[in-house]
């Protein structure tokens, strides 16, 4: 068979097996198994759905450091002798609330953190941010991008400093690098050396991913940003006081950092621009979209992007048309139009043709 004539077979199949009275007891079979997982949950308060599905899980007042994380576990946690146990799959976030500051940090203001599903568990660490992850940049104060130090920082990161540098964000950015005492080579002796390994592999990225996507006025920027701005972390998981000693300094001062971040522009010159030169950039940033989506669908060839599989684009069509993407689905279209019209804009932005006001320095312009 051709790819196309096994796409139909299958799909001819998948039809013909849902009309089976097997398929729909099956399914009722499943549901009933997710379902049963409800019963051994932890003590606590239960709200649910009309139709008996669990809609939220609350537990107050727990003042037992272990109790808690023991119940926690039961959403959150992936350990293999957990395998069939929990209900993790099914949690679209949890949130908790408490007094969790170290006794040693002498600024104890109030802060929230949002932790997002990692760049690396997608189906493609290629792919675009989705576009639930993006809205979160407006929202708050500080983009915190924690990476481990011993992997090479992957495509995934680049994709991230990308958007966040074209959705003119770089302000809010924070870089951190954990296991740096996992980091070990005969061209790391030292914990300097091994900061300045790390600081090229941030260069190398600015330079293939955002100096080729944006403009190279946006990635010195972003360099220069990220130089005053970027923590190492070592013996993170350290019970050892020595340990300990050793990274209370970096971590007070990338919270210091947190909490006095500056958010405002303070620049009272404003860029003129020619609307002409949106029009233009709107439409290229349109055309390399229908471009790339044409080869996905295999409309047109494309020597540098395969066609995508027939089950990624049925997924992808039925959750659109149910309107229940989540952000999960390996093929993103919004989030690729939302990617490539921005990064022309962002282009278009990067370049007025006058300024107006109080004079200005090129790094205020870049950051306006």
């Amino acid at each position: 068979m051709s790819d196309r004539e096994k796409e139909e077979a299958l799909d001819l199949l998948q039809s013909e097996v849902e009309e089976f009275d097997d398929f729909t007891s099956l399914v009722s079979d499943v549901m009933e198994e997710i379902q049963s997982r409800f019963s051994s949950m932890p003590s606590g308060e239960l709200i649910k759905s009309p139709t008996g599905w669990v809609k939220v899980w609350k537990l107050n007042g727990e003042s037992d450091r272990e109790k808690f994380l023991e119940a926690v576990k039961y959403f959150s946690a992936n350990a293999g002798n957990l395998w069939g146990t929990l209900v993790c799959p099914l949690v679209t976030g949890i949130r908790v609330q408490g007094s969790f500051f170290p006794t040693w940090l002498p600024d104890k203001r109030p802060i929230v953190l949002i932790d997002t599903e990692g760049l690396e568990h997608k189906a493609s660490a290629e792919a675009n941010l989705p576009n639930s992850m993006v809205d979160w940049f407006d929202q708050v104060n500080v983009i915190l991008l924690v990476d481990k130090a011993t992997d090479s920082m992957a495509n995934s990161v680049g994709k991230a400093l990308e958007t966040i540098a074209a959705t003119g964000h770089t302000q809010k950015l924070i870089i951190a690098f954990t296991h740096m005492d996992d980091l070990k080579g005969e061209n790391l002796p030292d914990f300097q050396t091994k900061k300045d390994h790390l600081r090229n592999s941030i260069r190398n990225v600015i330079s293939n991913q955002i100096e080729k996507k944006l403009t190279k006025e946006i990635a010195q920027y972003v360099e220069h940003h990220l130089e005053e701005n970027t923590f190492f972390f070592g013996f993170l998981d350290s019970t050892k006081k020595n340990d300990l000693d050793k990274v209370k300094p970096e971590l007070k001062a990338m919270f210091e950092c947190l909490v006095n971040l500056s958010l405002s522009n303070s620049s009272t010159a404003f860029p003129e621009y020619s609307f002409d030169n949106l029009v233009l950039a709107i439409r290229d940033g349109i055309a390399n979209f229908r471009n790339l989506w044409k080869a996905l669908l295999d409309l047109e060839a494309e020597s540098t992007i395969p066609s995508a599989d027939w089950q990624s684009v049925r997924a992808l069509a039925r959750k659109y048309g149910e309107g229940l993407d989540d952000g999960s689905l390996k093929l993103k279209p919004t989030a690729d139009l939302r990617s490539s019209l921005g990064n022309v804009i962002s282009n278009f932005l990067d370049n007025p043709i006058n300024w107006k006001g109080t004079p200005t320095s090129e790094e205020k312009k870049n950051c306006c």
